[in-house]
């Protein structure tokens, strides 16, 4: 029984000894196991806990109070970085302390800077494609990623009163460049290319050779090329001459993409879980080619399953959009 159900049971038989009624009748007439009846009728019916049963409190009100100016001078303290702070208060205990005082803990969001121009071009596409359903089961969605050998990748969490949205100034600017190792990939319903990783940036000869590495495999599980649709953003190593001339020597069919929208493209999603899969295997000794065997292998490992529902999320994704008048989402 739930807390709710015990305190009803509880009023029942309390009625029923007002009214005279014996313990043991009390216990056969209601169903509930005697020992129950006379332990509650010694404790007076009590709802709560009696005062000073049960474990003591870990930390002090001094203590507590600690805790909760850890989170309001820097939001975005880890569990660890505060209990380092404190030697004496556990990582538990910290959150405890957090989610009594009504605090969670919130992905810290991506700010995309949007002019008046991109929002009206993303509510433009977003209403052009708000009708499409099944359609998405024939997009190969790809994009390059950067990964850093010795940061965070800038995937931070900060610590937030429930009933409050994440100020404007504590979102994360998207910062591009400056990477250690730059992956690409594809992805579509119920498959995926292989991973590509190189170090440096990409330009129009290594995009084109990306390209002509991938396709095939691409065409062997999805067919024709003229039956499916592929998906680039609109960086310059994109939509070179070069690379249109590959495109078309290839047969594809690029889908028109709205800029500043990595909100909308579900392999963002996908390099996040990829990002955490690798970080929580890396060694803080590891090299480049430590993380290059790590990047391989995760990418293998992730479940196909997962990719498909952050693929069939497109219809909410734009539906978001359209909500926000071509303002960013939470995707």
């Amino acid at each position: 029984m739930n807390n709710n159900e015990i305190a009803f049971t509880k009023g029942k038989v309390s009625a029923l000894l007002e009214l005279g009624f014996s313990l043991r009748a009390t216990s056969k007439r209601l169903n509930v196991p005697y020992t129950n009846v006379h332990r509650w009728h010694n404790d007076d019916f009590r709802l709560c806990r009696k005062e000073g049963s049960g474990r003591p409190r870990k930390t002090s009100k001094r203590r507590d109070r600690l805790i909760l100016r850890f989170v309001k001078v820097d939001p975005s303290l880890s569990l660890t970085e505060m209990a380092a702070l404190d030697s004496s208060i556990s990582k538990s205990t910290i959150r405890r302390r957090l989610i009594e005082s009504n605090f969670k803990s919130c992905k810290r969001p991506s700010q995309i800077e949007l002019s008046d121009q991109h929002t009206k071009r993303r509510l433009r596409w977003a209403m052009s494609h708000c009708h499409w359903r099944n359609q998405w089961d024939r997009v190969v969605w790809s994009d390059e990623a950067s990964v850093r050998l010795k940061d965070s990748d800038g995937r931070l969490r900060l610590w937030i009163k429930s009933d409050q949205e994440i100020p404007r100034h504590l979102h994360r600017p998207r910062v591009q460049g400056g990477a250690t190792l730059l992956i690409w990939a594809g992805i579509w319903t119920n498959g995926r290319s292989e991973l590509h990783i190189q170090q440096g940036t990409m330009n129009s000869e290594r995009y084109v050779n990306v390209l002509r590495m991938n396709i095939g495999q691409m065409t062997d599980q999805l067919g024709d090329p003229s039956t499916w649709l592929f998906m680039d953003d609109n960086a310059t190593c994109h939509r070179s001459s070069r690379v249109n001339l590959c495109k078309s020597q290839l047969g594809l069919r690029t889908l028109s993409w709205p800029a500043r929208s990595p909100d909308l493209n579900p392999i963002e999603n996908v390099w996040s879980i990829l990002k955490r899969n690798v970080r929580r295997s890396l060694l803080p000794t590891d090299g480049v080619s430590q993380l290059t065997s790590l990047l391989k292998r995760e990418w293998r490992k992730l479940d196909q399953s997962k990719i498909n529902d952050i693929i069939e999320s497109m219809p909410r994704r734009i539906g978001n959009v359209i909500d926000n008048k071509g303002r960013a989402t939470k995707y």
